[in-house]
């Protein structure tokens, strides 16, 4: 694959907390702007590729650490059971290289490597942004929930715990990629441009719908809503500004609707530059304006 992709991606969130910081309710902003980082969105594509059965470095997994103890794997043990090769100080950099182009992760979003055998970074060709919530009638709600356990088993008596969700959210994500990142390791490596026409399709299926494949307490209400994806012609020198912010958002009833009029206005401008502008979204949730120029698809039944 040898052109660059623009995009948004949109998640929506009703009475879930799609992406908590420590103090257990959602993330903001110093400004009090709820958002959620790229982590979150990197960790839902992560998790649908996981339960679709492809190879993925970056996700926790458990070992048997001692008898009957359960912990977190490292690194590179997580390296030599994917993978089949053990890693010491005498493995060929190089080789290292070549089979963390095999995770469907690292190929998209890049790594850092680090343990105490190799330290080396990849730079990803996908890169997200952080993703702002549209919707600013969401309110924050906090529950109380009774638990069947004691805290102190003198005491006797049940523990209250809390659980902090969104009323509603909608929440915009940038992201862009640049297959030509990976140009220093074809010839390094010996190999053709890692990010081929079958690795986007997997990031653009892992995007649009990992959100909504996640069913965890806390995101169970959480959903994909669309994708935008503006795919470069190849061999254009074009860049474009992030353009989550052109984006209007507003509630009608049980739907929402996304004007994306600005940014096809904005592109429009450079149409010579682009192949395709695809939108995918949820008819279901969400109305759209604003796409005459844009394929639009059901995110359900065309991926």
């Amino acid at each position: 694959m040898n052109r660059r992709v623009y995009g948004l991606l949109g998640v929506g969130a009703k009475m879930a907390n799609w992406n908590a910081g420590f103090h257990g309710a959602p993330k903001q902003t110093s400004d009090g702007r709820i958002y959620g980082s790229d982590k979150a969105a990197g960790y839902a594509i992560k998790h649908y590729w996981e339960k679709s059965g492809e190879k993925v470095l970056y996700y926790k997994r458990y070992t048997e650490k001692k008898k009957d103890e359960l912990s977190p794997m490292s690194l590179k043990q997580s390296y030599e059971r994917m993978f089949g090769e053990n890693l010491s100080k005498k493995t060929p950099p190089k080789n290292v290289l070549r089979s963390l182009f095999g995770a469907v992760d690292v190929v998209n979003f890049g790594c850092t490597f680090a343990t105490a055998e190799l330290n080396t970074s990849i730079t990803g060709a996908v890169q997200i942004g952080q993703g702002f919530n549209v919707d600013d009638e969401g309110q924050v709600e906090v529950q109380d929930i009774l638990s069947p356990f004691p805290s102190d088993d003198e005491k006797g008596q049940s523990s209250i715990g809390k659980q902090v969700m969104l009323s509603e959210g909608h929440y915009v994500y940038p992201f862009s990629i640049n297959p030509s990142a990976y140009e220093v390791y074809e010839e390094l490596l010996d190999i053709e441009n890692p990010y081929t026409v079958e690795v986007y399709e997997k990031f653009k299926k892992g995007a649009l719908r990992g959100a909504t494949h996640l069913n965890s307490s806390s995101k169970a209400g959480c959903y994909n809503e669309f994708g935008l994806f503006v795919e470069l012609k190849e061999g254009s020198e074009m860049y474009l500004e992030p353009i989550d912010n052109m984006v209007v958002f507003s509630r009608l009833g049980d739907k929402v609707e996304y004007d994306f009029t600005k940014i096809s206005e904005r592109l429009k401008e450079v149409e010579g530059e682009i192949e395709d502008i695809v939108l995918y979204y949820n008819p279901y949730k969400i109305e759209v304006r604003g796409t005459e120029n844009f394929t639009e698809k059901n995110i359900f039944t065309d991926l």
